[in-house]
């Protein structure tokens, strides 16, 4: 039997490279000796090695190409797939150069192949792939086994990287340390709020950490991961904004009320219609001490944006009243008593120097409205306001002034008829006489003078510091530390009691 000719050789020992099997070797060494030496002259030198390509290498037979010889080639190359497993119980049919394959395939990917190989053969002109892939085993680890292999070595080839990884990051670490030091000396001695220190502080950090990260993923290779992380991580952040957008808003309120400070700790301040002092300042809300005692929470996102009422920054607190006079009376006289009970009063400040001005008239009364002002850091603006109207009182009932009430006059057109017995009624002759003016005045039944501050008030101090006290006493409800910066030595003591 003559040798297969050359090119034979070169494709069963591309198939024996792509199969991983060595034994093809010494055949395709034995058909390679047979051959003749290459003619001298110009010709070009062969390519070292075989050519491993099976697709796009046309495969030629004898010169006489027929039918026979183009299925014996193709039979002997399906027995050599046969032999490393590509294919099973392989069959052959060649007609007027249409090839007919049969045979249970390992795989679509080498069906595929061994079509390409039988369409790379001269002379054939149309091959019909009938071959069957055989189903897959259940009980086949091959895939996992091969799997869990080429994980192994692309852990093994991964050590690297990984080390050069873990001493990258750890310099990191070291290096956000120093910079966080370094940070922390050059904005200490120029931010003064200790929240926007500590802002400025962890932003120098992080961006020395998002550095060394950024470039273990270069080196790894893995620049586009790198990219995307940071541009995933802006849309996590938005993501993440859109989410906890109060919370958001509260830290960012905070950071800006820490830079305004409206208030200090201690101020009696009204916010969103709650009234109490100031405790403390978180990044999530402001703590304030109601005048009844009771924690309240705003968030500080309400803070910003509500109108703050602060009643300690001006020590000095005005208190007003309304003294309701009899027609009768002299509107001017009443102002002078009252203006003279009012200047006499020790927690009434002279200066601004109180008021008595007329409001309005009222149905049965004169309406005078009282205005004063007292120091709010000593005393308790309630309970000068209760002393001193309390002291207007008897003025004007010692000045013979009169205070009536509310009275209503009734008229009946047509009059009220009587009924029953009327003889008990007294008759117009029978009632007592006018007063003259000639008469002596009416007795005048003598109280005791009206002291300065009754048992009721107690005293005019003011209850800052029983607020305060109570504050340290109480349990916190908050845990966050305190952004309000601590008062100074020589600032004046908050105010509470301005209502």
């Amino acid at each position: 039997m003559p040798h297969p000719p050359a090119p034979a050789v070169l494709l069963l020992w591309s198939v024996a490279c792509l199969s991983g099997i060595t034994d093809l070797t010494a055949p395709a060494a034995a058909f390679a000796q047979t051959q003749p030496p290459p003619a001298t002259g110009d010709a070009e030198e062969p390519e070292e090695g075989p050519d491993e390509s099976l697709s796009g290498q046309a495969i030629e037979v004898a010169p006489a190409t027929e039918d026979p010889a183009i299925a014996g080639r193709l039979e002997d190359i399906l027995r050599r797939l046969e032999d490393v497993g590509w294919v099973a119980d392989p069959g052959v049919r060649v007609e007027e150069g249409i090839v007919t394959l049969r045979g249970v395939a390992e795989s679509p990917d080498r069906r595929k192949l061994i079509g390409d190989l039988a369409r790379n053969v001269e002379g054939v002109a149309i091959v019909i792939n009938a071959m069957e892939v055989a189903p897959p085993d259940p009980l086949d680890l091959t895939r996992i086994t091969a799997t869990l292999r080429a994980w192994l070595t692309d852990a093994i080839a991964a050590i690297p990287y990984l080390l050069f990884a873990v001493v990258v990051l750890g310099l990191t670490f070291l290096a956000a340390r120093l910079a966080r030091r370094l940070a922390r000396a050059f904005f200490g001695p120029r931010i003064e709020n200790a929240l926007l220190e500590t802002v400025a502080v962890r932003a120098v950090a992080i961006a020395v950490g998002v550095v060394g990260v950024y470039l273990v993923l270069s080196v790894c290779g893995l620049t586009g991961l790198a990219a995307g992380v940071l541009g995933g991580a802006g849309l996590g952040g938005l993501v993440v904004g859109f989410a906890f957008r109060n919370i958001a808003e509260n830290f960012l309120a905070s950071v800006l009320l820490s830079m305004s400070q409206p208030f200090q700790a201690g101020d009696v301040v009204e916010i969103a219609d709650e009234l109490g002092v100031v405790q403390k300042v978180t990044t999530r809300g402001t703590w304030l001490m109601s005048l009844d005692g009771n924690h309240i929470q705003i968030p500080n996102g309400t803070v910003y944006t509500s109108v703050i009422r602060n009643l300690t920054a001006n020590p000095n607190v005005r208190q007003t009243f309304i003294v309701g006079m009899d027609y009768a009376d002299g509107v001017a006289v009443a102002q002078q008593v009252i203006d003279d009970a009012l200047r006499s009063h020790p927690a009434v400040l002279t200066e601004p120097e109180p008021m008595v001005l007329l409001d309005e008239l009222g149905a049965s009364t004169v309406n005078l409205k009282v205005y004063f002002w007292c120091d709010g850091v000593a005393n308790s603006g309630l309970k000068v306001r209760s002393s001193v109207i309390r002291r207007v009182k008897r003025a004007v009932e010692d000045a013979g002034l009169t205070m009536p009430d509310e009275a209503r006059e009734v008229i009946f057109p047509k009059g009220v008829p009587l009924r029953g017995d009327l003889s008990g009624l007294q008759s117009d002759d029978d009632a007592a006489p006018p007063r003259r003016s000639d008469d002596p005045p009416a007795v005048r039944i003598e109280t005791p003078a009206e002291p300065m501050v009754s048992a009721g008030e107690g005293d005019l101090a003011s209850d800052t510091d029983e607020l305060n006290d109570q504050a340290r006493r109480s349990r916190d409800p908050d845990a966050a530390p305190d952004l309000l910066p601590d008062p100074p030595p020589n600032a004046p003591p908050a105010a509470t009691d301005r209502t």
